[in-house]
């Protein structure tokens, strides 16, 4: 089973960039193809660089599911980063699309979960976790269209955003859901009650 860890630390990395891909379905009106390029040439090298820390990781600390979630939660942090960098807007907009983006993710997540439960529930963990992140991007793949609808639409108007303070209370209400969201599901169990 521990052959199956190169191609869990590939699908974390691919679903990880799945969802930067929203967050960048958000911006993409607003850039042009020299900053797109820029984009997505850092997100690629970066996702190259991040298969290899994830199976240092993984190989060192043995794959268990709380190892698993710890990469699905905090692997998001240096693509937001690199989106910060190559698209200077307000960072309360940033948040906004984060916080959408992660929303949704939970609901593949959910989504997955119940797949995982109903049809493939008596599996070796190892093989749960590649079958859960698997499902998770199929989920994506196929509900792309109503994906790319939302989020290319998603930005909220500027008048949102013109006040500092209200334009960052509004942008981290949907990042306060995720992140609540995420806190209840924090444990050693893949599918969380």
């Amino acid at each position: 089973m521990d052959n199956l860890i190169i191609p869990i630390c590939i699908l974390i990395t691919v679903l990880q960039v799945a969802h930067t891909y929203l967050r960048f379905l958000a911006f993409k009106k607003e850039m042009n193809q020299e900053d797109i390029q820029r984009l997505w040439y850092s997100v690629t090298g970066f996702a190259v660089l991040s298969c290899f820390i994830y199976y240092n990781i993984l190989n060192d600390l043995v794959l268990s599911t709380i190892t698993y979630k710890t990469l699905l939660i905090l692997g998001w942090i240096p693509y937001f980063f690199i989106f910060l960098l190559a698209i200077p807007r307000h960072i309360s907009l940033h948040i906004f699309v984060l916080g959408m983006s992660g929303i949704w993710s939970f609901f593949l997540y959910t989504l997955s979960s119940f797949i995982l439960i109903i049809f493939f529930n008596d599996l070796h963990y190892i093989l749960t976790t590649l079958l859960f992140t698997l499902i998770n991007i199929l989920l994506f793949v196929l509900l792309l269209p109503i994906e790319r609808r939302i989020f290319s639409r998603l930005l909220p108007l500027e008048e949102f955003f013109r006040d500092k303070n209200i334009g960052l209370y509004i942008a981290s209400l949907p990042l306060s859901i995720f992140i609540a969201h995420i806190i209840m599901t924090i444990d050693n169990t893949l599918l969380s009650s």
